[in-house]
């Protein structure tokens, strides 16, 4: 029998891949040129993830934003992709920071 925690992990790792995939996946979409919304929904999802889940805030960053960097380069060799890294970081540990002081738990 898995713990709870054990169990929370995976399901959020699941989540994490199923997001980094779709944000992903729009971003390189055909008719898409909204980075503002990707770089919100980046933010918004690992400071989610983390905040759920602090220990692996490292993974859930690398996870959405390594995906949607692979998604850039892989078919465009678009290195500027590389900001999703970045800003996935800085929401994870927004999260952390945010459960942590601000919301003492």
């Amino acid at each position: 029998m898995y713990k709870k925690s054990q169990f929370k992990f995976w399901i959020l790792l699941l989540l994490a891949c199923t997001i980094g995939y779709l944000l992903g996946k729009v971003d390189t979409s055909k008719n898409w040129n909204d980075t503002g919304v990707i770089v919100g929904l980046v933010l918004i999802s690992c400071f989610i993830l983390s905040y759920l889940m602090k220990k692996f805030a490292w993974l859930w960053a690398i996870i959405i934003g390594g995906l949607i960097f692979c998604f850039d380069v892989l078919p465009n060799g678009n290195y500027g992709a590389a900001g999703a890294i970045l800003f996935a970081f800085l929401g994870a540990y927004s999260g952390v920071f945010f459960r942590k002081y601000i919301f003492i738990s």
